[in-house]
């Protein structure tokens, strides 16, 4: 899930490890994403990744081939 340093995304990435859901968290805010992967009950649940999605450098060139994103209900 990206965002989930602040926000709703912050919201919904607790609130989903908490009903039991193993959550991967992308953020670019290290200090902030820390904090909250070291929540109480999140041990186990949260997996944090800092990431930032706007860096240019990180993005896949003109014509690679793209993933597929594939959803995943428990």
């Amino acid at each position: 899930m990206t965002g989930a340093s602040t926000g709703i995304g912050r919201t919904f990435a607790r609130r989903l490890a908490a009903e039991g859901f193993h959550v991967i968290a992308v953020a670019r805010r290290e200090d902030r994403l820390r904090a909250l992967t070291d929540e109480p009950g999140m041990l186990g649940r949260l997996i944090r990744v800092f990431f930032d999605v706007d860096d240019a450098r990180l993005r896949p060139h003109r014509g690679a081939r793209q993933g597929r994103l594939v959803r995943v209900r428990a």
